[in-house]
């Protein structure tokens, strides 16, 4: 048996790295798939595949990019989804509800930081003040709260 003879090493290295893809996705990527969509109105995802030449994963990627960016709009689901160009009151509907998500809500001045909530308070018991019997502990503290 004989033993596999490394190669000669010749100074260039391997176009793939292990690990990394050789091309990433680029934004090139996401202004044809903008303009693809853009161009039909609305759009089926078999059909951007086509068109584009790209497989359904790097599609729903790029797709998801571009809803993230709020730049189009997911219409429909299961087999009959469709996308658009998403118009300025969408947009602007999406940036106010992934500011809600976020819990950040933005600063009223540029250079403000944002505000932050201020915790409640409750009231502390007062000396041999418990739960009252017969009574829940939420409402026992709502009635503290409105006395107060």
């Amino acid at each position: 048996m004989t033993e596999p003879q490394a190669e000669p090493a010749t100074g260039n290295p391997s176009p793939r790295k292990r690990g990394r893809k050789l091309s990433h996705h680029s934004n090139n990527d996401l202004d044809r798939l903008f303009q693809a969509i853009e161009t039909r109105g609305e759009a089926i995802p078999g059909d951007l595949v086509q068109e584009l030449g790209w497989a359904r994963s790097t599609l729903a990627y790029n797709l998801g990019r571009l809803q993230g960016l709020s730049k189009i709009v997911r219409m429909g689901g299961g087999r009959s989804i469709r996308y658009r160009v998403a118009t300025p009151e969408e947009k602007a509907s999406l940036f106010n509800a992934k500011v809600l998500r976020s819990g950040n809500p933005p600063a009223v001045n540029p250079g403000e930081p944002p505000i932050a909530p201020s915790p409640v308070s409750l009231p502390e018991p007062q000396s041999g003040e418990g739960v009252p019997k017969g009574e829940g502990f939420l409402k026992s503290i709502f009635k503290r709260l409105l006395k107060g």
